[in-house]
């Protein structure tokens, strides 16, 4: 099942990937997306649930890249959750990762996808802090020079050692992000 959503998820993206190979020129507007030096903020929602839709959490995010090139950035992602768990009380928690993302295309491009990991940690009510990792893939679509609606999914496993980390990637899940981002 799990090789299924990712086939999924990998092809909704396809369309980003082709069109990312092709710059926005000419006309009045050219799109300028982030070069060597820049700097990314993001503000995103997401959700994800386990396989059975059983377990539902609603997130907010934020985030701040630094572009080390006009194609990778390095950055830190922050994120507060709202859990409903089936005949138990609700909870909050958080998230903390580090990120880096490797970007497609020209940096003029209307849309840049991008493939990426991240690594970082939850904690919280009723949660034994826990690692995370995990790759992630996505599209920045830019409708203004400097401003980008952000879609994105990852894959994330938590582990609490590096013993479990064969065991625990199975046992991971997938996050389904759509924000907004700006470039200065």
């Amino acid at each position: 099942m799990k090789k299924y959503l990712a086939v999924a998820a990998a092809m909704g993206f396809a369309p980003a990937l082709v069109s990312a190979q092709v710059a926005h020129g000419g006309g009045a507007a050219t799109m300028t997306g982030p070069v060597e030096g820049d700097r990314e903020i993001t503000l995103f929602g997401s959700g994800r649930s386990d396989v059975d839709f059983d377990n539902n959490t609603i997130s907010v995010n934020g985030s701040f890249a630094q572009y080390l090139t006009d194609e990778w950035s390095l950055g830190v992602r922050q994120g507060i959750d709202y859990i409903d768990r089936p005949d138990e009380s609700s909870i909050w928690q958080g998230s903390t990762a580090l990120f880096t993302q490797w970007h497609f295309g020209a940096p003029d491009a209307m849309v840049r996808p991008f493939v990426g990991v991240n690594f970082g940690g939850f904690y919280g009510d009723n949660l034994t802090d826990t690692w995370a990792a995990g790759p992630e893939v996505g599209a920045k679509w830019y409708v203004q020079p400097q401003t980008f609606i952000l879609t994105q999914v990852d894959y994330q496993f938590t582990f609490r050692n590096a013993d479990d980390l064969d065991e625990d990637w199975d046992d991971g899940r997938f996050n389904y992000h759509i924000g907004v981002g700006y470039n200065f």
